[in-house]
């Protein structure tokens, strides 16, 4: 986690540097490459949307994005969030924060759509 200064509001922004670990072997493929490239497009055709993070630049198999809020305290993943929240259906708050949670991935991919993806 990076902790950026911006002037001239002196705000700070939170961003994650996606990269694959060294004890990952993996091979660095074309169509890898142009995987990644894809995926940089289409987050920066959707920085419109409150839905879908921003990326503020890649290279290679590498990116800069926004950390990922989910409203949460302690939850920075959807994979966290689904699995903190098993089983418990039958309390009302958790339900009702599974369907907001749907209707934000439903309004992400409306927006996906709505620029051609």
């Amino acid at each position: 986690l990076l902790q950026l200064s911006m002037p001239p509001t002196q705000q700070y922004i939170h961003i994650i540097l996606h990269t694959y670990p060294n004890r990952i072997e993996r091979e660095f493929l074309e169509e890898y490459y142009e995987l990644h490239r894809r995926d940089a497009v289409s987050m920066e055709r959707l920085t419109f949307s409150p839905y879908v993070l921003d990326i503020y630049g890649y290279c290679g198999q590498s990116a800069i994005n926004e950390l990922a809020n989910f409203g949460i305290e302690g939850m920075s993943s959807l994979e966290k969030v689904a699995r903190s929240f098993r089983g418990m259906d039958h309390i009302e708050p958790v339900s009702k924060i599974k369907l907001q949670l749907a209707s934000m991935v439903a309004a992400g991919g409306g927006h996906m759509h709505r620029v051609g993806f």
